[in-house]
């Protein structure tokens, strides 16, 4: 947020001649869009979301800076505020569109950057004034602002800027594609480029986020459970050992049987005799797991 007022104030490029006083309304424009877009994103995962997610409500300020950017100087501050509630419904709505068709864009940069970009320039055409034109030193001496013909120009503008990015993003990706490949393995996406280029994983849930990709905890760098006691009830009291099946059910050790109900099958009835010496079997009779005291 901070960094826009350079991005945003810093466009003017010098103070003298009544440049700082467009600076300063550059500063007010930006500062009002950014709030209403915190604003705005907040309530929007309330809604849609049920909780209140600060990432939604940082890439609501990131999308309102993107939309105020085009017409910082040439929007009052009350048109800064309008564009800065629409741009973040523009963010999660591109947000969830990507999501229903299974695009991959984690850190939602077309949504932010491409959507709420050209929203940018369409809304610069929708509130500029000729007045806001001329106070701002840019040379136009029209009235095309009044006459919507710069929105004209803005809608052209956009759709040219995303033919450019469209066909060059295209070549680039084909010529990727066709020759060091454009995708990792299956199992690597599944395991997360993460492990696979950094060596470990990014998030504390990273058990969770294998069991739900099949893959095992071991392939995701993390130490296998010493225990796998069902914790949903109170365990009996002569349970001693506590091995796992090759199907899955959690077995006493004893005359208790399965904790979830299941039948007692040959690998755990030779886990039961094993539990003396600390070891689970699986279905071939294999040592697969340390037991539990």
């Amino acid at each position: 947020w901070f960094g826009w007022y350079g991005f945003n104030c810093g466009s003017t490029l010098m103070l003298s001649g009544g440049a700082a006083n467009v600076a300063g309304k550059v500063a007010v424009t930006t500062t009002i869009s950014a709030a209403a877009g915190c604003l705005t994103a907040v309530l929007i995962s309330r809604v849609f979301e049920h909780t209140f997610d600060i990432g939604i409500a940082l890439n609501g300020i990131l999308a309102a800076l993107v939309g105020i950017t085009a017409g910082c100087s040439v929007l009052d501050p009350w048109q800064a505020f309008i564009v800065g509630m629409i741009s973040p419904c523009v963010y999660y709505c591109a947000h969830v569109v990507l999501l229903r068709l299974q695009i991959d864009d984690p850190l939602d940069a077309f949504p932010i950057h491409g959507c709420c970009g050209a929203w940018a320039c369409l809304a610069t055409g929708i509130f500029c004034t000729d007045v806001n034109v001329q106070y701002a030193a840019y040379p136009n001496q029209n009235d095309a602002c009044g006459r919507g013909e710069q929105f004209g120009v803005q809608v052209i503008g956009v759709l040219a800027l995303a033919a450019w990015a469209l066909t060059m993003s295209g070549i680039c990706f084909a010529a990727i594609k066709y020759t060091i490949g454009l995708r990792v393995p299956h199992d690597v996406e599944d395991e997360g480029l993460d492990k696979s280029e950094h060596g470990q994983m990014a998030y504390h849930d990273g058990a969770k986020r294998a069991a739900s990709n099949k893959v095992s905890p071991q392939d995701m760098g993390e130490k296998p459970s010493s225990s796998h006691r069902n914790l949903d009830g109170p365990p009996p009291s002569t349970v001693n050992v506590v091995p796992v099946s090759n199907n899955g059910g959690v077995y006493a050790g004893n005359d208790a049987g399965w904790l979830d109900g299941r039948q007692a099958d040959p690998s755990a009835q030779q886990n039961a005799a094993q539990r003396e010496r600390g070891r689970s079997l699986d279905g071939n009779g294999d040592v697969i797991e340390q037991g539990i005291e």
